[in-house]
Formats: C-alpha cells, structure tokens, sequence
C-alpha cells in the first residue's frame, strides 16, 4: 500500500509526518483519459486543503494529454485556493512530459523533486521558517 511505504520513506529521513498544514495525495498508476476522474473529484472536493500538498508521482508510470491537462486544471485550482503544490517522484519519461507541457513551470522547477522525502524536507524547512518569523 502506498500510504505505507510514504510513511516507511518519511522514517529514512527522520520525518514521523508531514508538519501542520501539509498533506500529500499519492497518485498510482497511469494517468490518462478514463483514469483522471477520481483524482479530479478528490481534489475538488476539498482534499487538497492544506497549505502544501504533494502531490506524489512514483506510481505513475506514463501520462498522456488528458491527464497533462488535468494535473494542469488541478494545480491551478489549488493555487487559486492558495495551497503551494509540489510535485515528487516522477520517472524520467512522466517528467519530460510534464517539463513539455510547461507543468514544470507551472508548479516552479524548486518545488519539483526527484524523492518524496525531498519534498516532505522541503515542507518542514518552510514550517519552521514561518515559525520562526512569527
């Protein structure tokens, strides 16, 4: 079960959960025309809102135009909502169409990472500077 190893990948690192106000949605299997309506639905319906959402690609192992354009549709909804969405885990073929589609860009190359841990780090370095400027 994803949820699982999510949890077994945060341990290696040191991290028990993702801080307050960070959630991750993992995606598994591909995502392509027929296969992106529950993860439209999920995402509409209030899932992603947390401050940070990851959204965790490890599982996806090919994309096609549709599901380009809804990861695209999601990410601007959430962004709208103000939630900060990073992006973790995709294969060398699943980035280099997310980079062609300007996904990439969308999100922002700094809140793309290559590991789930990464951006669970990235999250609690962020967390704690809020903290602290408080």
């Amino acid at each position: 079960m994803p949820v699982d190893e999510v949890r077994q990948e945060l341990a290696l690192y040191g991290i028990d959960a993702l801080p307050s106000g960070g959630s991750a949605y993992v995606l598994d299997g591909p995502l392509f025309f027929g296969a992106t309506e529950k993860f439209e639905r999920t995402m509409e319906s209030g899932h992603g809102a947390s401050e940070v959402l990851i959204i965790r690609l490890r599982w996806v192992p090919f994309i096609d135009v549709t599901g380009l354009q809804v990861l695209e549709d999601v990410i601007r909804s959430l962004q709208k909502r103000g939630v900060q969405v990073l992006l973790s885990g995709a294969n060398p073929r699943v980035r280099a169409k997310l980079e062609r589609a300007r996904v990439i860009d969308l999100v922002g190359s700094a809140r793309v990472f290559d590991a789930f841990p990464d951006a669970g780090q990235w999250r609690r370095s962020q967390h704690a500077q809020m903290i602290s400027a408080a």
